[in-house]
């Protein structure tokens, strides 16, 4: 192998150009060349690489624009990237020689799988094991987020979660850690707008599987909302997650709710504090066109609530009161976010036959709300 060594270096060059060769054939046997000396001459804990910072810039864009040739070219290019990323592994600071390219190398990973031809030549799975290879190395993925927890770095992790589904298990441990950096990021506050948005991607990818994670989420959700430095238009997608969270993890949401609940009743406080003063005529208008994006996250919300015959009675008075909340502040556009009020009907008929007047009072409130919107009294 040592004697190979120099007919390597020199012939690294030739092979970088020859990925730009019109024969697919010849790209091919090189992009699987390439990998073969990543994974035996780019060692650099063991004190020896082909790689270095004079040429590791020109490797990458040949790697990253071989991404997008042919199905069975791009998986030889996934092959070398995995190696080239495998070499770093227990490599100390000379991994952070990559760090400045992550960003590309996942987007573009990223968009290799998510190609329309990916099915072919196993070009979905090579994409997503060299992934793999890069997120578990931490020094080649998770310091560089840990340090630069920026919008695009959200938005990576919510397209990863996307297009990884299930298996995105996998990355989520060390992903966590970012994702609450990103939470609490209150000085720049569409990081943590974005944040709040990964958590339902990751939800929906996950299902169940976020259950391990949820206590600290769903502290972290609760610390925003109750923060008087969060900027305000962070805190009605907050209430979006919850019933992302909910749906997700099922009957286990029901220890949340003591705390979830009651903060639901802020949203339409929320709506009122962007614009209290404001007494034109367009303002009702304003406050349904802020809450329209998260109104059916709210419903759904309010519909497990109902469905949990263990809640405590605060909670279905809080509940009730959103509700009717959403109706006051929505007006004709709740009838076409309720496709069956059955449920409706019912937590608000048991509401009305309950003993506790303050609960009746605010029952009858909603469902004057609920009654004026299906009576066409909204414009």
């Amino acid at each position: 192998m040592e004697k190979l060594s120099p007919m390597v270096n020199a012939g690294l060059d030739f092979m970088l150009n020859a990925m730009k060769d019109e024969n697919s054939h010849v790209k091919d046997t090189t992009a699987w060349t390439l990998g073969r000396i990543f994974e035996l001459k780019h060692q650099p804990a063991a004190g020896f690489s082909i790689v270095t910072p004079a040429n590791l810039q020109r490797i990458l864009a040949v790697m990253l624009e071989g991404l997008k040739d042919a199905p069975h070219v791009a998986e030889k290019v996934c092959g070398a990237i995995y190696f080239l990323a495998l070499g770093y592994e227990d490599a100390g600071p000379t991994s952070s020689l990559l760090t400045p390219f992550l960003p590309d190398i996942f987007s573009s990973l990223i968009a290799t799988a998510e190609r329309t031809d990916s099915s072919e030549s196993k070009l979905r799975s090579s994409a997503y094991e060299a992934l793999n290879q890069v997120v578990r190395e931490k020094p080649l993925f998770v310091v560089y987020f840990s340090s630069t927890v920026h919008e695009e770095a959200m938005l990576a992790i919510g397209a990863l979660a996307y297009a990884t589904g299930p298996d995105f298990e996998n990355y989520m441990q060390e992903f966590y850690k970012v994702l609450e950096m990103g939470l609490q990021n209150f000085e720049e506050y569409q990081v943590c707008t974005i944040s709040v948005g990964v958590v339902g991607d990751i939800c929906r990818a996950l299902d169940g599987k976020i259950l391990p994670y949820c206590d600290g989420i769903l502290t972290r959700l609760l610390k925003d909302l109750s923060s008087s430095e969060l900027d305000l238009s962070v805190k009605p997608p907050i209430f979006s997650c919850f019933g992302g969270i909910a749906l997700a993890i099922g009957e286990h949401f029901e220890k949340y709710l003591t705390y979830a609940v009651p903060m639901m009743q802020r949203a339409s406080e929320i709506c009122a504090q962007i614009d209290s003063n404001d007494e034109d005529m367009g303002f009702k208008n304003a406050k349904a066109e802020l809450m329209l994006p998260h109104a059916p996250h709210l419903l759904q919300f309010i519909e497990l609530v109902a469905k949990d015959q263990q809640r405590d009675e605060s909670v279905t008075k809080t509940a009730v009161g959103v509700l009717g909340d959403l109706a006051e502040a929505l007006g004709s556009n709740l009838k076409m976010m309720i496709k069956d009020g059955a449920f409706c009907t019912e937590l608000l008929g048991e509401c009305l036959q309950s003993g506790d007047d303050q609960l009746k009072e605010t029952a009858t409130w909603t469902q004057g709300m609920i009654g004026r919107v299906y009576s066409n009294l909204y414009y």
